[in-house]
Formats: C-alpha cells, structure tokens, sequence
C-alpha cells in the first residue's frame, strides 16, 4: 500500500509538471502571435541650415503598448533603435542614435493618429531632433504611410521566385520606394515628381518598371517600362537601357520622338533590408535633351 501511494503521487506530480509545461509554452505562443508588426516610412525636411530632405523607414513591434523596433534614414543612421509606448492619443516613439550627427543624438517621432489609422493610409506626424541632453533641436510636421505588417509570405513567395536566372540579384525582386531627387532637366521637359511617390519594381521575370505612383493592381498609374536585368548578373550593380518611342508620362518630350532610358545604381542589403541607390536618366535621341533623377529607395516590405 505504501509503494502503491508513492507511486499515485509520483504519477500527480509528473501530470502536473507536464501540465505547467504545456501552460508556459502555450502563453509564449500566444504572446508571439499576438506581437502585431508596424511600419512607417516617408520623408521630413531638416529644419537646419542643410535644409535637406530626410527619408526614412521605422518598423516596430508592439505588446501591450509597448513598442520596441529599429529606425534608419538616409542621412542620420542606418540602424536607430527604437523604444515606445502607445496611448489613446497616438503613439510616442524614442529613437536613439549610433553617434552623434552634427549635436544630435535622438528623435522623437509622434504618431497622434496612428490608433485609428488603417493600414496604407497616409497619417500626419512630428520628428523633433534633441541634442545629448534631451534639449529639442528642430521639431518638423510631416505624412508619412503607416503600414500594418501583418504576414511576409507574399514577400516569401516572391523571392522564391526570384532566383533562377538572377545571379547575385536573387531575393532582390519586389518594388522600392524612397527619395527622388531632380538633378538635370535644362529644358523644363520632366515632371516625374508630380506623383505622390515613385516607386521602381524589379519583378520575377527581371523586368525594372518605374511607377509614377502607388503601385496598385485595381488603380493603373503611368510607367516607364525601363529594361530586363542580363541573365544570372556576376554583381548587384546594374546598368540598364531601354527604348520608347511612344509618348512618355511626365515627360513633354514630343511623343514621336524615341527616349533612351538608362538606369545605372545598386542593390545593397543591411539585415534583411534591401535597398537601390541609382540614377535614371531620359534622352531625346532626336534633340538629345536629358532629363537626370537621382533614386535611394528601400524595399516595401
């Protein structure tokens, strides 16, 4: 009977381990499923004697109204990190940077609609730079596209995709959005900035478009059908030509007239973040007029 004892309580006592066990590896997979993914990405003016353009990309995850994600622009840092909380007026994100740039040493970034805001949607927020003791330095008011990630397997799926006949390019397929700059356009003939965002998409069959737009399969917006990537590149660097001889959307050059359309960058990747640095040119062959734009775009995720 003694034995028989021992051995009913061993038996309760294993029962309830494996039952606590079960408990704590149920809740870690709740907390992780329910750890919802951010992003938002655009641009701010520095309000500086540079009085340059900024654009940049905050991605962040959040659990019970906390945030914690990384930041990176294309003048301050690469890799910011990122702290937070979320309240019912918006949400309040703390950015410290690597190293100081020029006295700053962090932002803060307001998001006052972002609640309430849906996925795609264009929200208004505040980066106020601040100097190593806190002090706030410029505070600028911009838009900037608030994102709600909630799955990458379309991601997953694409780069699948884009890796026979790719090369060194493999993983590299999906649209990009970012900074567009006008350098040359003497003649006043290039207007590719009237759009809200330019975007540039290399796809699964290698083909680079540029979209005078948001890239949108119910909304068609004016391309520029650049060129197709050579088969399996030795480099992430490309140097591309296409030709049209149509009427060209923001462009006044006559539509008779064949373009030249040249796109020279590269592809880099920091993380798993993907990024092109590049410059896309238009020429009149007949005129030989140019137009010149400079590209730092990052991946849509």
């Amino acid at each position: 009977m003694p034995f028989e004892l021992k051995s009913h309580q061993s038996h309760h006592k294993t029962m309830r381990l494996k039952f606590y066990i079960l408990t704590v590896l149920f809740l870690l997979l709740s907390s992780l499923a329910f750890a919802k993914e951010f992003q938002l990405k655009g641009s701010f003016k520095l309000d500086s004697s540079e009085k340059r353009v900024v654009a940049f990309t905050l991605n962040w995850e959040e659990e019970n109204n906390f945030l914690k994600g990384t930041y990176r622009d294309d003048y301050f840092t690469k890799k910011g990190k990122v702290s937070g909380i979320k309240s019912n007026t918006g949400r309040t994100f703390m950015i410290t940077l690597p190293e100081n740039k020029k006295g700053v040493t962090s932002l803060t970034l307001l998001s006052s609609q972002a609640g309430a805001a849906l996925s795609g949607t264009t929200i208004p927020v505040s980066i106020i730079t601040r100097d190593q003791q806190g002090n706030p330095l410029t505070n600028t008011e911009t838009n900037s596209q608030f994102v709600e990630v909630s799955q990458r397997v379309t991601q997953r799926q694409e780069e699948a995709l884009c890796r026979e006949g790719f090369g060194e390019l493999t993983g590299h397929c999906g649209v990009y959005q970012g900074l567009t700059t006008e350098e040359v356009d003497r003649r006043n003939q290039c207007n590719l900035l009237f759009a809200d965002a330019i975007r540039l998409e290399l796809n699964t069959m290698g083909d680079i478009t540029l979209y005078l737009g948001e890239v949108n399969e119910v909304v068609s917006v004016p391309v520029h059908n650049i060129s197709r990537i050579p088969s399996n590149p030795e480099t992430t660097s490309i140097d591309v030509l296409g030709r049209s001889c149509r009427p060209l959307p923001g462009t006044t050059f006559p539509g008779d007239n064949c373009k030249r359309l040249h796109l020279i960058g590269k592809f880099t990747t920091e993380d798993v973040n993907r990024h092109f640095t590049g410059v896309y040119s238009i020429t009149d062959e007949l005129t030989n007029n140019t137009c010149r734009y400079s590209l730092s775009l990052d991946r849509e995720d």
